[in-house]
């Protein structure tokens, strides 16, 4: 298109009126043209795909799980309460120093939906971070946990994913707390793979980011561990299958039986 009308125009080339006629005009062209070229993003400037990640929020009800995850997601402060059954939050964020999407699953913490506590535990496929929150001004939300952990690790018995306590209304007076740090302290060391205990506050944004982007940190550990351990699995297997057949099959590269053709030429 460019060029077309810079062979219609006559005096006129891409950027107005030239004095060269269309010879300077599709000059001008090519010298915006290889602009273009140099200044576009290219192979070398592709922008990477975020990682993604699951992390799950339980915990009893009113204790302000939507809160925390609302206030870290768009810093906004929920003040009425609304009862959560399941809702998914997203979020954009840098971790490692890469690009990485959040999405968050709020679950519900009455009674009533204690049946799905389960398949919520299972959500991203073993592959999730949970956030397990109490109230330090509510008895009752901190006892339970224990419940919640034992159904945790009842159900990923050999490796237990990452969590993080989060020990919430920090700002409350902490003549009010009803709940030590001895105690939650006593909490996370029997809890497994439990990586930190955080003292959030949603009203005023406290900790809530350390809350989350560490346990994100660990997920995408666990998850890089887990794919190594899963590539060497699977090689293992690949060798296990040459070594089996290696007594009928030669290569065609070094015309070593398949057993020692690992070895001498490195075919995988």
């Amino acid at each position: 298109r460019h060029r077309a009308t810079a062979a219609q125009g006559g005096q006129f080339g891409w950027f107005g009126p030239s004095r060269g006629g269309p010879m300077a005009a599709n000059r001008l062209l090519e010298d915006s043209h290889r602009s273009l070229r140099a200044d576009g993003p290219g192979p070398q400037m592709a922008v990477r795909s975020p990682e993604r990640y699951t992390l799950v929020v339980m915990g009893r009800a009113r204790v302000g799980k939507t809160a925390i995850t609302i206030r870290y997601t768009s810093a906004n402060f929920v003040q009425v309460y609304d009862p959560t059954i399941e809702d998914t939050h997203l979020k954009h964020t840098t971790i490692a120093s890469s690009p990485a999407s959040l999405e968050i699953l709020d679950t519900a913490g009455d009674d009533a939906y204690r049946p799905l506590r389960r398949s919520w535990m299972q959500h991203g496929a073993g592959d999730a971070g949970f956030l397990f929150v109490f109230s330090l001004v509510d008895r009752q939300t901190f006892d339970e946990l224990e419940a919640f952990r034992d159904e945790l690790l009842d159900l990923y018995r050999d490796d237990p994913p990452p969590s993080v306590l989060v020990a919430n209304k920090c700002d409350m007076d902490r003549g009010q707390w009803v709940v030590s740090d001895e105690e939650v302290m006593t909490l996370r060391a029997q809890w497994r793979n439990c990586r930190q205990v955080v003292y959030t506050s949603a009203s005023s944004g406290r900790n809530v980011a350390e809350a989350f982007e560490p346990l994100c940190a660990a997920v995408r550990e666990r998850s890089l561990v887990r794919r190594r351990q899963a590539r060497e699995r699977e090689a293992a297997a690949q060798h296990q299958a040459l070594t089996a057949n290696g007594s009928r099959c030669r290569c065609s590269r070094c015309r070593y039986r398949l057993a020692q053709c690992v070895d001498a030429c490195a075919v995988s």
